[in-house]
C-alpha cells in the first residue's frame, strides 16, 4: 500500500470583486504577521506551521490543486457522505 501524508490548511478568502488594493493590503498584513517569530513560535507550540503564500494568485493555484486532488480521491474511493 502506498503511504501518503496529509495536512490541513487554512486561508482568508474575500468576495469576488474585492478591490485589488484591499486584497493586496490584506495579503501583506497576513504575511507580515505570519513572519513574526513570536507568532510563529506560538503557532508551532500549538502544532501549526505558519506558511504564507507568495501572492493571492499563488494561494488560488494551491487551492485549485487541492480541490482537484481531493475530488479525485473522493471519486475514486467511492466514499459518500451520509
Amino acid at each position: 500500500m502506498e503511504e501518503s501524508l496529509t495536512s490541513s490548511w487554512q486561508g482568508v478568502l474575500v468576495p469576488t470583486g474585492t478591490p485589488r488594493p484591499v486584497v493586496d493590503r490584506l495579503h501583506a498584513v497576513i504575511a507580515k504577521v505570519l513572519a513574526d517569530p513570536e507568532i510563529r513560535a506560538r503557532m508551532r507550540k500549538g502544532g501549526a506551521i505558519a506558511v504564507s503564500s507568495k501572492s493571492p494568485e499563488d494561494f488560488k493555484t494551491y487551492m485549485d490543486g487541492e480541490t482537484a486532488k481531493w475530488t479525485r480521491v473522493i471519486e475514486e474511493s467511492g466514499v459518500r457522505a451520509e
